[in-house]
């Protein structure tokens, strides 16, 4: 049973609530965390901390530079229907437009798909063959970021460290003459996780009258 709850509105009080109780774990759309309590897998945290209204970390969309930026509480359901992500980085878009239910996506966010740290997790791939930078934030320190391929240590493990708080992922554009997809051996068509999963993004260019590949990922 959860002892300790604490619903911060703004990303400092957050990190300051988790700085000062180390059994503290932030907690957005907990579709992972409430299935494994359920299911007896794993029990709910001694204290949670409820970061799902705190606007810092909504925000998503492209920058000037034409990255895609996105909030640690940024929705599957918004990179699905995304019609800059659907173009742009069409791998994440194929990989959330499958993650669970319409309900598990419209809550589950790619911050708690990244810090999960889970095998099956459908957005990894796509964020990892884009070279995805992931930016993490505590009380009193400054930010660090890290490539999203440098995140994960094993199942349900990541480097961060415990009062560490995901805030925002960047993803740089890809290279004119792109294109990348996501594919997933399932048993199911649906409400179903990956058996494998497995994304690819390939650059073409001209070279007379063939085309050859640049570079693939």
């Amino acid at each position: 049973m959860t002892a300790r709850f604490a619903a911060p509105t703004a990303l400092d009080d957050a990190l300051a609530v988790l700085a000062a109780d180390p059994a503290a774990r932030p907690v957005a759309g907990g579709t992972d965390l409430v299935v494994a309590a359920r299911q007896g897998r794993k029990p709910l945290p001694d204290s949670i901390v409820a970061i799902d209204r705190i606007s810092e970390l909504a925000a998503a969309d492209v920058d000037v530079d034409g990255t895609l930026v996105l909030g640690a509480l940024t929705s599957h359901a918004w990179l699905a229907a995304s019609s800059a992500v659907r173009s742009g980085w069409t791998a994440l878009a194929d990989a959330a437009a499958i993650v669970g239910s319409p309900a598990t996506r419209a809550t589950g966010t790619v911050g708690g798909n990244l810090m999960n740290a889970s095998p099956a997790a459908e957005t990894v791939a796509p964020l990892v063959v884009f070279d995805a930078i992931a930016t993490l934030r505590a009380a009193g320190r400054a930010a660090r970021d890290l490539r999203v391929a440098e995140l994960a240590t094993g199942p349900g493990r990541t480097t961060a460290a415990v009062s560490e708080l995901l805030t925002r992922v960047r993803v740089p554009a890809a290279p004119a003459g792109s294109g990348s997809a996501y594919v997933r051996l399932e048993y199911r068509r649906a409400m179903e996780i990956a058996v494998v999963g497995a994304a690819a993004l390939i650059t073409l260019t001209a070279d007379g009258p063939s085309t050859r590949i640049v570079s693939a990922r």
